[in-house]
Order: C-alpha cells, then sequence, then structure tokens
C-alpha cells in the first residue's frame, strides 16, 4: 500500500467494500447479494442487486494473476435454499449456485453458507428498516477454459443488503 508517499508492505487477501458514488444507494436499489471468491486461481466476484422496479441485476466477473477471463450480467444466479432470519425474518440464501456457460469459459459453483458473521440493522436515515448481513460460506465447483476444467474450492465471504 502507499499512502501519502509512503510505502507499507502488506500481503493477504483484501475486500473491497465502498461505494464511490455521490447519489444515496437506497434511492436506486432495493438490495443485494454480493460475494468474492478469492480462489488460489482465479478471483470471481459476483452481484445479484434488486432495482427499485423489483427486477434484478446481475453481474459476474472472473480473473486470473494475469487479467480479467469475464466480466458479463450474462450469467444464472440461483438461490437453491433460503433461511429465515430469526431476528428480522428476512429471508436470505442459504445455497447459492452460480454458472455461465458461453464461448470458452465455464462456471459452475456452489456456494453453501456456513454462518453469519456480521448482520445489524443500518443507521435509520429514511423510513425503510435496512439490514446488511455478512455470511461464511464453503464454495466448491468448477471452472473450464478452453476446454480444460479445473476444481476450485475454498472459504469465502457473501453478503446480502436490504435497503427496502
Amino acid at each position: 500500500l502507499v499512502i501519502k508517499d509512503k510505502e507499507i508492505p502488506v500481503k493477504g487477501d483484501g475486500y473491497h467494500d465502498h461505494y464511490w458514488g455521490t447519489k444515496d444507494l437506497y434511492d436506486i436499489f432495493r438490495g443485494w447479494y454480493w460475494g468474492r471468491l478469492n480462489d488460489p486461481k482465479y478471483t470471481i466476484i459476483f452481484s445479484y442487486t434488486q432495482l427499485l422496479d423489483g427486477n434484478w441485476a446481475p453481474s459476474l466477473y472472473i480473473a486470473d494473476d494475469k487479467a480479467t477471463l469475464l466480466a458479463t450480467d450474462q450469467y444464472d444466479f440461483v438461490v437453491e435454499k433460503e433461511e429465515a432470519d430469526l431476528k428480522t425474518g428476512e429471508k436470505y440464501a442459504g445455497i447459492i449456485s452460480l454458472k455461465y456457460d458461453a464461448y470458452d469459459l465455464k462456471l459452475n459453483c456452489r456456494l453453501d453458507t456456513k454462518g453469519i458473521v456480521e448482520h445489524g440493522p443500518l443507521p435509520r436515515v429514511n423510513e425503510f428498516n435496512m439490514s446488511n448481513w455478512r455470511f461464511l460460506a464453503d464454495y466448491e465447483g468448477q471452472i473450464t477454459i478452453d476446454g480444460k476444467t479445473e476444481k476450485i474450492k475454498g472459504e469465502t465471504i457473501h453478503e446480502r443488503l436490504i435497503f427496502r
């Protein structure tokens, strides 16, 4: 990291979680699912964002240590099993599957939520009861690139945010 011309050596996985826009997010979205898989060979970032009109906007990004391999909004995000939060009654994904199959890249991955790492209501800034959860999950699947299939497996976090 470089902060004010001072270099600070770091190692490990990072997590980005910052909004750089100027509009309040609850004026744009109802909520979202978001996650990042830091597989030893691949970085996979997914989002499934619910717009105010109720429609969902998916996004999937896959990279290796050399290049971006895929950036698309054309993939399948499927909640295979839902759980209900005991405090709020809101539902969240217990099992998520991510699938992409086009051109020379295929992804078939399943996230199995193991527990809630963090949960709480967001600060009251409007009339909506907003909540955010961060989950710990195991992921397992396979990725095929140019006909070569590799297994992916590990532990990750994902989140569910509800604005309204």
